[in-house]
């Protein structure tokens, strides 16, 4: 029975490549390193956002970074203490405030976005101390622990300069629900408030340039406030037919390309022989790996194998374990590598773009007869759906059979747009075999290697 990938949770606060939270909560933390941050210039970005597009690509806004290089790591957030002084002074500038997020490009700095100039702000913030008015919303509330200024803590903070507040931003979100949601010319399907884009961003199920610029004709004066997530639709992207039969195991190949928890795609064969990462090599990315600690939880020193590597980021693969594989991602940043998220996974065959796994059982009202060719199977997708089995966009299941096993392949076609993550109900089918099912094993052969189906349970 095919499990969906559980994600081991690290807590990874939006970033300066696209973030859209601006929630910087975090546990109460001793960690009150000094070491300073470093100071760097900022690059030069150049915007590239075609000229002729009503609302711009979220991709090609010039995101603000910050002139400091931090020390929080991928998996890190700032101590409460800092984050209680910043909220407040957020509290009391609502009318120039435009964000904040931590910039783990730039080693986790935390960045405050104000429309004024930032100079004066940075000044008073980096000068404040934490009080009991910084922690009064806390509950049950801890005692401070710390006397050193935002400057002296040894954490990087930063204010940049930004167009809007993010109280416009938020105003403007609100009204644009309102007037473009449940409308079939522009197909709105989200809407959110990016601190890091100063943007109010939009997701849109096959956007075109003319459905923006209905979008930007119902908000003339505020049409650059705007920006769309992804990219533009062309044919190109449009997903298999739910009529065309998966061949995912029809090839035989020895060598299969397949994925871990739904990750980019590897051949099998990267498993083969002893695991390649030495755990005594200096190399900072293998140090990056062996010394993260997501959540607390250890890092095996031992048994990882690279399953991509390039200049700007990595994948990490343990499979040494029975109870299940790890991954853990990193990306090259102006800090040096950085943990950017780990899960649990299984491994399954790959399959194409825009389609995805389906949990798999067999029916418990319908016992296995060896004298039928009829087999009753529950199906449920993996992906959020909000609340959809799945089975209308199921693609026609691949079946192999042999004399001693039948394999089957079943996969769905990927929802398009946001949907939410309450669950999948599980929905009947029946696959007809070329003969009786007799004594062979009944096999997911979407899973590496194959697993024995059995009674859906639930997952």
């Amino acid at each position: 029975m095919r499990i969906s990938a559980v994600v081991v949770a690290v807590t990874l606060l939006a970033t300066a490549c696209g973030g859209e939270g601006t929630d910087l909560t975090t546990e109460p933390s001793d960690n009150t390193t000094s070491v300073p941050p470093t100071t760097v210039a900022p690059p030069a970005i150049s915007p590239t956002a075609p000229a002729d597009l009503a609302i711009q690509l979220c991709d090609n806004i010039e995101i603000p970074v910050p002139s400091v290089i931090g020390t929080l790591s991928g998996a890190e957030n700032m101590p409460w203490e800092l984050n209680g002084v910043l909220s407040t002074y957020v509290v009391e500038h609502p009318d120039t405030y435009g964000g904040r997020w931590i910039d783990r490009e730039y080693g986790g700095t935390v960045v405050l976005a104000f429309t004024d100039e930032p100079g004066p702000h940075l000044e008073e913030i980096l000068g404040r101390r934490p009080s009991e008015t910084d922690i009064a919303a806390i509950e049950p509330r801890p005692p401070i622990t710390v006397d050193w200024t935002v400057g002296e803590s040894g954490y990087a903070v930063d204010v940049v300069q930004v167009t809007h507040t993010e109280t416009d931003l938020r105003a403007l979100q609100d009204e644009a629900v309102q007037a473009l949601f449940g409308r079939d010319d522009v197909a709105v399907v989200g809407m959110g408030a990016s601190s890091s884009l100063n943007r109010t961003t939009l997701d849109m199920i096959r956007p075109t340039p003319a459905q923006l610029k209905v979008i930007a004709s119902e908000f003339p004066d505020r049409a650059d406030m705007f920006c769309l997530r992804g990219s533009l639709w062309d044919e190109s992207m449009a997903p298999p037919s739910v009529d065309e039969p998966l061949t995912v195991m029809a090839d035989g190949n020895d060598d299969p390309l397949v994925t871990c928890g739904e990750t980019e795609s590897f051949v099998l064969s990267v498993l083969d022989g002893p695991p390649d990462v030495d755990p005594a090599s200096d190399d900072p990315l293998v140090v990056a790996l062996l010394t993260s600690v997501p959540v607390g939880v250890p890092v095996p020193q031992a048994g990882w194998r690279t399953l991509h590597r390039d200049d700007e980021t990595a994948l990490f693969g343990h499979f040494e374990d029975p109870a299940g594989a790890l991954l853990h991602s990193f990306e090259n940043t102006m800090a040096g590598w950085s943990l950017r998220g780990t899960r649990g996974c299984s491994l399954s065959l790959a399959l194409p773009d825009g389609v995805g796994l389906m949990n798999v059982g067999l029916d418990p009202e319908h016992p296995i007869d060896p004298d039928s060719v009829t087999l009753h199977l529950l199906v449920s997708q993996s992906a959020c759906s909000s609340g959809a089995s799945g089975v209308e966009n199921m693609r026609p299941p691949e079946v192999i059979e042999s004399a001693t096993e039948v394999r089957i392949a079943i996969a769905v076609l990927l929802p398009e747009g946001n949907q939410t993550c309450q669950g999948n109900p599980t929905a009947p089918i029946t696959v007809e075999l070329q003969s009786p099912i007799g004594d062979r094993s009944l096999l997911d052969g979407m899973s590496v290697p194959p697993e024995l189906l059995e009674n859906w349970d639930g997952f």
